[in-house]
């Protein structure tokens, strides 16, 4: 019996001959090495990258890590606080190029109803989102809804709009807003 690693190897193993041979040498422009050059380590990594053999399964089982909770309605003073904060920011951001020149940061935070309806509170839950950016428009008329960046955030599901330059004021103080910010 001759060793294989740190095992003895049978008299009688099917593949001795191959076994005892050990690995092929081959010159460097012989047929099998250029037919079969050495592959290069980053594609070399591809072959041992995980196999996802249930498509979506990783991403379905994270998803019910989300907690949701239900909507808690807005009382009449905050709903007016919001609306004054939204005409405020539509006077700076009239079009497209008061809103590029005045590029006011806010952070708009909303309600987002679940939509994973393989959720027990698809549709009747949600939870509560914060959207940092520029304002790039107030769409009151048509659409309903305020951009930030690249979001479109529905106006009814706007709970509170804050900004750190302090455009938004006090309540009961007269706002004076400067023609750039």
């Amino acid at each position: 019996m001759s060793p294989i690693g740190y095992m003895r190897m049978p008299d009688d193993f099917r593949y001795r001959e191959i076994a005892v041979r050990g690995r092929p040498q081959h010159r460097r422009f012989d047929d099998f090495s250029i037919k079969h050059p050495r592959m290069d380590t980053e594609h070399r990594a591809k072959i041992f990258a995980p196999f996802d053999a249930l498509t979506g399964f990783s991403d379905a089982v994270a998803s019910k890590r989300t907690v949701y909770s239900e909507r808690v309605m807005q009382g009449p003073e905050e709903i007016l606080e919001t609306d004054r904060r939204l005409a405020v920011l539509s006077g700076l951001v009239r079009n497209s190029r008061e809103a590029a020149a005045n590029r006011v940061e806010i952070s708009v935070t909303y309600f987002r109803i679940c939509d994973n309806e393989n959720d027990l509170a698809f549709g009747i839950k949600g939870r509560y989102l914060t959207a940092r950016g520029i304002c790039r428009r107030i769409d009151r008329e048509t659409g309903q809804y305020i951009q930030v960046d690249d979001r479109k955030i529905p106006l009814d599901d706007v709970i509170g709009i804050e900004s750190e330059s302090g455009i938004f004021g006090n309540a009961g103080e007269e706002l004076c807003v400067p023609d750039s910010i």
